[in-house]
Protein backbone atom coordinates (compact mmCIF):
# COMPACT_ATOMS: atom_id res chain seq x y z
CA UNK A 1 0.00 0.00 0.00
CA UNK A 2 1.08 3.77 -0.72
CA UNK A 3 2.23 6.01 2.22
CA UNK A 4 -0.82 6.53 3.80
CA UNK A 5 0.11 9.96 5.54
CA UNK A 6 0.63 11.76 1.64
CA UNK A 7 -2.02 12.87 -0.63
CA UNK A 8 -1.53 11.09 -4.37
CA UNK A 9 -3.53 14.51 -5.23
CA UNK A 10 -3.62 17.92 -4.48
CA UNK A 11 -7.30 19.23 -5.94
CA UNK A 12 -6.37 23.26 -7.86
CA UNK A 13 -8.65 25.46 -5.22
CA UNK A 14 -5.95 28.72 -5.74
CA UNK A 15 -4.81 30.84 -9.20
CA UNK A 16 -1.24 29.82 -8.09
CA UNK A 17 -2.13 26.46 -8.36
CA UNK A 18 -4.20 26.76 -11.34
CA UNK A 19 -1.39 28.42 -12.88
CA UNK A 20 0.54 25.20 -12.02
CA UNK A 21 -1.51 23.28 -14.00
CA UNK A 22 -2.20 25.41 -16.66
CA UNK A 23 2.16 25.09 -17.17
CA UNK A 24 2.54 21.44 -16.75
CA UNK A 25 -0.19 20.65 -18.93
CA UNK A 26 1.30 23.41 -22.05
CA UNK A 27 4.20 22.46 -21.81
CA UNK A 28 3.15 18.83 -22.64
CA UNK A 29 1.17 19.83 -25.30
CA UNK A 30 4.27 21.41 -26.69
CA UNK A 31 6.18 18.11 -26.34
CA UNK A 32 3.26 16.13 -27.91
CA UNK A 33 1.92 18.62 -30.34
CA UNK A 34 -1.38 18.86 -28.82
CA UNK A 35 -3.49 21.40 -29.08
CA UNK A 36 -4.79 22.75 -26.06
CA UNK A 37 -8.88 22.99 -25.54
CA UNK A 38 -10.74 25.47 -22.94
CA UNK A 39 -10.06 24.81 -19.57
CA UNK A 40 -12.85 24.08 -17.16
CA UNK A 41 -14.27 26.30 -14.44
CA UNK A 42 -15.18 25.76 -11.20
CA UNK A 43 -18.84 25.56 -11.47
CA UNK A 44 -18.23 22.58 -14.12
CA UNK A 45 -14.85 20.84 -13.05
CA UNK A 46 -12.32 19.83 -11.05
CA UNK A 47 -8.70 19.81 -11.48
CA UNK A 48 -5.70 17.65 -9.80
CA UNK A 49 -2.04 18.14 -9.46
CA UNK A 50 -0.06 15.34 -8.99
CA UNK A 51 3.35 15.45 -6.82
CA UNK A 52 6.11 13.18 -7.05
CA UNK A 53 8.29 11.64 -3.89
CA UNK A 54 9.58 15.77 -3.49
CA UNK A 55 6.60 16.94 -3.50
CA UNK A 56 6.68 19.17 -6.66
CA UNK A 57 3.98 18.99 -8.91
CA UNK A 58 4.44 17.12 -11.68
CA UNK A 59 0.65 15.42 -13.48
CA UNK A 60 -2.55 16.88 -13.92
CA UNK A 61 -6.16 16.12 -14.42
CA UNK A 62 -8.91 17.97 -15.22
CA UNK A 63 -12.45 16.28 -14.84
CA UNK A 64 -15.82 18.35 -15.71
CA UNK A 65 -19.31 18.24 -16.50
CA UNK A 66 -20.09 16.84 -20.01
CA UNK A 67 -21.66 19.43 -21.75
CA UNK A 68 -22.38 18.42 -25.31
CA UNK A 69 -21.86 21.30 -27.30
CA UNK A 70 -21.37 23.77 -24.94
CA UNK A 71 -18.30 23.66 -22.95
CA UNK A 72 -17.13 19.95 -23.69
CA UNK A 73 -13.49 19.60 -24.14
CA UNK A 74 -13.93 16.11 -25.58
CA UNK A 75 -16.76 16.78 -28.27
CA UNK A 76 -14.67 17.79 -31.03
CA UNK A 77 -13.40 14.09 -31.10
CA UNK A 78 -16.57 12.42 -30.90
CA UNK A 79 -20.30 13.37 -29.49
CA UNK A 80 -21.28 10.79 -26.81
CA UNK A 81 -24.50 12.43 -26.43
CA UNK A 82 -25.39 10.34 -29.66
CA UNK A 83 -24.88 7.18 -27.41
CA UNK A 84 -28.87 6.42 -25.67
CA UNK A 85 -27.42 5.63 -22.16
CA UNK A 86 -25.70 9.01 -22.17
CA UNK A 87 -28.51 10.48 -22.72
CA UNK A 88 -30.64 8.86 -19.77
CA UNK A 89 -27.42 9.76 -17.40
CA UNK A 90 -26.93 13.04 -18.94
CA UNK A 91 -26.48 14.87 -15.39
CA UNK A 92 -24.00 12.53 -13.94
CA UNK A 93 -21.99 12.08 -16.67
CA UNK A 94 -18.30 13.55 -16.72
CA UNK A 95 -15.33 14.05 -19.40
CA UNK A 96 -11.84 13.38 -17.94
CA UNK A 97 -8.98 15.61 -19.49
CA UNK A 98 -5.97 17.18 -19.81
CA UNK A 99 -4.24 14.26 -18.28
CA UNK A 100 -0.42 14.05 -18.49
CA UNK A 101 2.70 13.88 -16.55
CA UNK A 102 6.11 15.56 -17.07
CA UNK A 103 8.25 13.13 -19.66
CA UNK A 104 10.87 12.52 -17.12
CA UNK A 105 8.44 11.40 -13.99
CA UNK A 106 6.56 9.01 -16.26
CA UNK A 107 6.91 5.42 -15.25
CA UNK A 108 7.26 5.98 -11.44
CA UNK A 109 3.35 5.61 -10.23
CA UNK A 110 1.93 8.49 -10.66
CA UNK A 111 -0.50 6.75 -13.31
CA UNK A 112 -1.76 4.71 -10.71
CA UNK A 113 -2.44 8.10 -8.21
CA UNK A 114 -4.34 9.50 -11.43
CA UNK A 115 -6.60 6.48 -10.54
CA UNK A 116 -7.12 6.85 -7.21
CA UNK A 117 -8.20 10.49 -8.36
CA UNK A 118 -10.66 9.19 -10.66
CA UNK A 119 -12.37 6.60 -8.28
CA UNK A 120 -12.20 9.68 -5.40
CA UNK A 121 -14.38 12.07 -7.98
CA UNK A 122 -16.56 8.73 -8.98
CA UNK A 123 -17.56 8.43 -5.15
CA UNK A 124 -17.94 12.26 -4.17
CA UNK A 125 -20.39 12.53 -6.97
CA UNK A 126 -21.81 9.16 -7.82
CA UNK A 127 -21.15 9.25 -11.30
CA UNK A 128 -22.90 7.26 -13.77
CA UNK A 129 -20.63 7.08 -16.78
CA UNK A 130 -16.93 8.90 -17.92
CA UNK A 131 -15.95 10.22 -21.66
CA UNK A 132 -12.73 10.84 -22.84
CA UNK A 133 -10.34 10.91 -25.69
CA UNK A 134 -7.33 8.83 -24.88
CA UNK A 135 -3.81 8.83 -26.49
CA UNK A 136 -2.89 5.59 -27.99
CA UNK A 137 -0.12 4.45 -25.32
CA UNK A 138 -2.17 5.56 -22.15
CA UNK A 139 -5.11 3.52 -23.36
CA UNK A 140 -2.87 0.01 -23.64
CA UNK A 141 -1.92 1.01 -20.17
CA UNK A 142 -5.02 1.35 -18.54
CA UNK A 143 -6.77 -1.47 -20.66
CA UNK A 144 -3.96 -3.95 -19.84
CA UNK A 145 -1.92 -3.34 -17.10
CA UNK A 146 -4.78 -1.52 -14.88
CA UNK A 147 -7.99 -3.64 -16.35
CA UNK A 148 -9.83 -0.63 -16.89
CA UNK A 149 -12.86 -1.30 -18.62
CA UNK A 150 -12.85 1.37 -21.44
CA UNK A 151 -15.10 1.05 -24.01
CA UNK A 152 -14.35 2.41 -27.84
CA UNK A 153 -17.34 4.44 -29.46
CA UNK A 154 -19.11 2.02 -32.13
CA UNK A 155 -18.23 3.22 -35.59
CA UNK A 156 -15.03 1.56 -36.85
CA UNK A 157 -13.77 4.91 -38.36
CA UNK A 158 -13.73 7.06 -34.89
CA UNK A 159 -12.21 3.89 -32.86
CA UNK A 160 -8.57 5.47 -33.04
CA UNK A 161 -8.40 8.68 -34.41
CA UNK A 162 -4.38 10.68 -35.79
CA UNK A 163 -3.93 14.23 -34.72
CA UNK A 164 -0.39 15.35 -36.04
CA UNK A 165 1.77 12.84 -35.20
CA UNK A 166 -0.53 10.66 -31.99
CA UNK A 167 -3.72 9.11 -31.91
CA UNK A 168 -6.67 9.16 -29.19
CA UNK A 169 -9.26 6.44 -28.55
CA UNK A 170 -12.70 8.01 -28.06
CA UNK A 171 -13.76 5.99 -25.45
CA UNK A 172 -16.65 5.94 -22.12
CA UNK A 173 -16.40 4.36 -18.53
CA UNK A 174 -19.25 3.19 -16.35
CA UNK A 175 -17.48 3.46 -13.07
CA UNK A 176 -18.90 1.05 -11.02
CA UNK A 177 -18.26 -1.71 -13.29
CA UNK A 178 -14.58 -1.11 -12.63
CA UNK A 179 -15.37 -0.64 -8.90
CA UNK A 180 -16.85 -3.59 -8.83
CA UNK A 181 -13.84 -5.73 -10.49
CA UNK A 182 -11.81 -4.14 -8.26
CA UNK A 183 -13.33 -5.25 -4.85
CA UNK A 184 -14.41 -9.00 -6.34
CA UNK A 185 -11.08 -9.42 -8.46
CA UNK A 186 -8.18 -7.26 -6.72
CA UNK A 187 -5.57 -5.65 -8.40
CA UNK A 188 -1.80 -5.47 -8.01
CA UNK A 189 -1.73 -1.50 -8.62
CA UNK A 190 -5.02 -0.35 -6.57
CA UNK A 191 -6.15 -0.63 -3.41
CA UNK A 192 -9.46 -0.55 -2.39
CA UNK A 193 -9.18 0.38 1.80
CA UNK A 194 -6.16 2.73 0.12
CA UNK A 195 -8.86 4.45 -1.94
CA UNK A 196 -11.13 4.96 1.04
CA UNK A 197 -8.42 6.18 3.40
CA UNK A 198 -8.09 9.07 0.66
CA UNK A 199 -11.92 9.66 1.11
CA UNK A 200 -11.64 10.24 4.75
CA UNK A 201 -8.58 11.72 4.59
CA UNK A 202 -10.36 14.50 2.22
CA UNK A 203 -13.42 14.14 4.74
CA UNK A 204 -11.82 15.37 7.44
CA UNK A 205 -10.14 18.21 5.70
CA UNK A 206 -13.81 19.57 4.53
CA UNK A 207 -14.84 19.62 8.14
CA UNK A 208 -11.79 21.04 9.20
CA UNK A 209 -12.04 23.34 6.81
CA UNK A 210 -8.74 22.85 5.38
Amino acid sequence: MKDSKRMPFKIVETKKEMDIFKEIWLSVCDEKTFESEEFHSKKTGIHFLFPNRDGEYVGTAEIGRYIPNDHSTVQYYYDFSKLHYIQESQEHVYEIDKVCIKPEYRSQGLLENMIYAFLFHHKLFQSKYYVSAIESIFYKALTRVYKIPLIQVEEEEKKKQQFNNFFLHPVHLNPSIYLNSLQNEGNAQININYLEEIINACRIGITRGE
